[in-house]
């Protein structure tokens, strides 16, 4: 398996295209990006177009093993009755199971899913037997995180879990494909969105540059700004006071100043 630090990172469409190839084959797929590159998107259209079932699940670090697989639950009428969890409902009946922000589920919940992912059988310790689930020839698991030594919250992924999936790195669209993906929620003046689209790209850079662990601006970004410029009547550069710079002032004013200045630069003061 291919090591993240050397994986290509994945933008544009040619190359989202090997993601849908992999779950097409039923691989497992870890998808690796900052947040708002598209990651859990991807795997939610690719279900949608293809009619499959998605059961998706927000990482955290108290997600346990039997939320994803089986657990009591309390019966209207009292009492508990045991249920599989929709995780091993996906690997029995098919479809496609989203773990969306991987590296922020304990390690031991994770440590269970190295099996499934190499296609062999699901274990689910039930209340009357063991059942060893063979996954259904449509099932597939994709697990999606941002890089963990970036983002607070996250823990070190377990090499054992990554040996077994497909690792993607997934990067921002390309300009051009971003502006479109832009204007299919907000419209605005694509003259101002072209110039607020490249900010965005010299951000992103100067944000790897300085390792910063600031939010980075993202396309949903990008789409705000876009709003209060049209429906507000903001300037860009006030439209970037009231996303990129206040979100980033969160984190430092080193960083507000930061984007404060690039910015200024393109919009003007």
């Amino acid at each position: 398996m291919t090591a993240i630090a050397t994986t290509p990172a994945t933008n544009g469409s040619d190359d989202r295209a090997y993601i849908r190839r992999l779950m097409d084959d039923r691989k497992a797929v870890f998808l690796i990006g900052d947040s708002g590159t598209g990651k859990s998107y991807e795997v939610e259209q690719y279900a949608l177009s293809n009619d499959l079932t998605l059961s998706d699940y927000q990482g955290h670090d108290g997600l346990t093993f039997d939320d994803l697989c089986g657990r009591w639950i309390p019966c209207e009428g009292g009492g508990y009755r045991w249920v599989l969890g929709d995780l091993a409902l996906r690997v029995r009946d098919g479809g496609l199971c989203l773990i969306d922000e991987a590296p922020a589920c304990p390690a031991s919940t994770l440590m269970a899913l190295n099996k499934l992912a190499n296609g062999q059988a699901l274990t689910v310790v039930g209340p009357a037997e063991t059942l060893h689930i063979q996954p259904h020839k449509d099932f597939v698991l994709a697990l999606t995180g941002n890089p963990w030594k970036r983002y607070a919250g996250n823990a070190e992924m377990n090499p054992a879990l990554l040996d077994r999936t497909y690792i993607i790195r997934v990067d921002y669209l390309p300009a051009h494909e971003e502006i479109e993906a832009v204007l299919k929620h907000q419209t605005v003046d694509r003259d101002i969105l072209k110039e607020l689209v490249q900010f965005a790209g010299e951000a992103r850079l100067m944000r790897h540059q300085r390792a910063s662990k600031s939010a980075p601006i993202t396309t949903r970004t990008l789409i705000h700004m876009a709003y209060l410029i049209e429906a507000h009547g903001l300037s860009p550069m006030d439209a970037i006071r009231r996303t990129a710079v206040a979100t980033a002032a969160l984190f430092s004013d080193n960083e507000a100043t930061a984007i404060t200045t690039l910015a200024s630069s393109r919009f003007g003061a």
